[in-house]
């Protein structure tokens, strides 16, 4: 079993330290509780338009370009991404680059500049970015399926804004939603990989830490509180000029934090989790009607959704949607034990092979801690699932995957 090893620095900041013996990749990912979920609708697309950002010039690193060729020289992998309820930056790299892995983070969070050519720069970037999901409706339907059925007093649920969004943001209005929300009372940063475990080398990384994070002052405000549900909205139609149809059959499914969430967890892989899924094989296998499936489900602290994305041809979708609630329709008389058991071996199956990955360490303890205040270990999840029974998962069909609770938002000619 991993140990993990947290501490808390002078300014409120939560940090985990995630040995993995045998590594020689290290992960460093700094999250941050900020997301679209939060943004009012004159701040949407700024949590992204400051994920893109990060890495364009700081006081210690002038340029973007002094960024890339700094952390290229060392062969590393930077990047960074924003969620409806967090932002994380990261660098992967060798264990010997800890310490100057930490300083670029450290500084991308702490000083950047923001300078205003680069900002105007990628503002067009962000925007060719949402161009490109807006043309492509495989990336970015499910976005479109939330904004359709979704309501709430503040956020935005497509995580990248609109266009008309991101044209009236300047510097002046993104440092702002900076000072405003960031703090680092809402900060994790997680440290995975072969970073060693012996007393002295946590010591010694106990005080990088500190070193580089420990200085950054808090006081933002408060995270507003959002209240979401589902609209009484049953059914969108959307038309545009295309060659493939698609659509997202949808359900209120249930919260980050409901125990219930690892029965809804295989409840999702036997439905549309893999290939050897019920509605793959209905839908892709047997009738032939779809190149692509797969499910869109989303937690949420206060509500969560389950569904699926299709594309189909133009004049059979409506026959591929038929072909999904009837076998939805089913699963209360087709899920048997074998087909539990399967979705139990491949979800721990999937489990087991990333334990050896360094970002998957520190993507799944950063957003643990953040929106749980807590670790888990790979063993912890894996006893989550088995304790799941055949009962548990038909109960839960039962009362959430009915047709009186489906939303579809279809896209078509």
């Amino acid at each position: 079993m991993v140990q993990f090893h947290q501490i808390v620095l002078a300014n409120g900041g939560q940090c985990v330290m995630v040995p993995l013996v045998g590594l020689k990749s290290v992960t460093i990912e700094v999250f941050v509780k900020i997301g679209s979920k939060y943004e009012a609708a004159g701040e949407y697309g700024m949590s992204h338009f400051l994920e893109h950002m990060a890495f364009k010039g700081t006081l210690k690193r002038k340029t973007a370009m002094d960024l890339n060729k700094e952390i290229d020289s060392k062969g590393a992998i930077h990047n960074a991404g924003t969620g409806h309820e967090w932002t994380s930056y990261y660098i992967k790299t060798i264990n010997e680059q800890v310490d100057w892995a930490l300083d670029v983070l450290s500084d991308i969070l702490l000083h950047s500049t923001f300078p205003e050519e680069e900002l105007i720069r990628e503002r067009g970037v962000i925007m060719e970015e949402i161009r490109m999901y807006e043309d492509n409706p495989t990336m970015g339907l499910s976005y479109s399926f939330m904004e359709a059925f979704l309501k709430s007093n503040r956020g935005c649920w497509n995580i990248t804004g609109k266009v008309g969004n991101i044209k009236t943001i300047d510097r002046n209005k993104l440092v702002n939603f900076r000072k405003a929300y960031f703090d680092p009372g809402r900060m994790v940063v997680v440290v995975a990989g072969g970073i060693g475990g012996s007393k002295t080398e946590l010591q010694h990384l106990r005080g990088l830490l500190e070193n580089y994070f420990g200085g950054w002052t808090g006081g933002a405000k408060k995270l507003p509180t959002v209240e979401v549900d589902f609209s009484e909205t049953r059914l969108v139609t959307q038309n545009k000029a295309m060659e493939q149809a698609h659509f997202c059959l949808g359900w209120p499914g249930v919260s980050l934090k409901d125990e219930r969430c690892y029965v809804e967890k295989l409840v999702e892989t036997i439905i549309l989790g893999n290939s050897s899924s019920k509605l793959w094989n209905a839908i892709r296998e047997e009738a032939g009607l779809a190149y692509y499936l797969f499910p869109i489900t989303e937690y949420f602290e206060e509500m969560g959704l389950m569904g699926m994305q299709v594309g189909v041809a133009l004049d059979r979708v409506d026959e591929a949607i038929e072909v999904a609630k009837k076998e939805l329709g089913r699963l209360k008389t087709t899920i048997t034990q074998t087909d539990l058991d399967r979705s139990k071996d491949y979800l721990i199956g999937k489990l087991t092979l990333s334990m050896d990955q360094s970002d998957f360490w520190s993507d799944l303890i950063g957003q643990r801690m953040l929106l749980f205040g807590e670790t888990i270990n790979i063993e912890d999840l894996v006893e989550f699932y088995k304790k799941v029974d055949l009962r548990q998962i038909l109960t839960f069909v039962s009362d959430f995957v009915v047709p009186e609770r489906f939303r579809l938002l279809t896209l078509k000619r």
